[in-house]
């Protein structure tokens, strides 16, 4: 799951910069600015599942140090 957020947030990232340079080359200062604040808000939801899916694997991991 974890591989599929990174996946996620990658073409998110393309798109972004896509339309936001887009915009630019057209002198829409206003929208691009609007593109690239709400994908980085968007980006920010991803990151926190990205994180929530890759927890459980960190904690199994460090509990290895901790068994006796």
């Amino acid at each position: 799951m974890a591989i599929l957020w990174v996946v996620i947030i990658v073409i998110l990232n393309v798109i972004s910069k896509y339309l936001a340079d887009r915009y630019l080359n057209n002198n829409a200062l206003i929208k691009a600015r609007i593109v690239a604040t709400v994908t980085v808000l968007i980006q920010c939801v991803f990151i926190y599942f990205l994180i929530k899916s890759i927890i459980p694997y960190a904690v199994d991991f460090l509990n290895i140090f901790y068994h006796h």
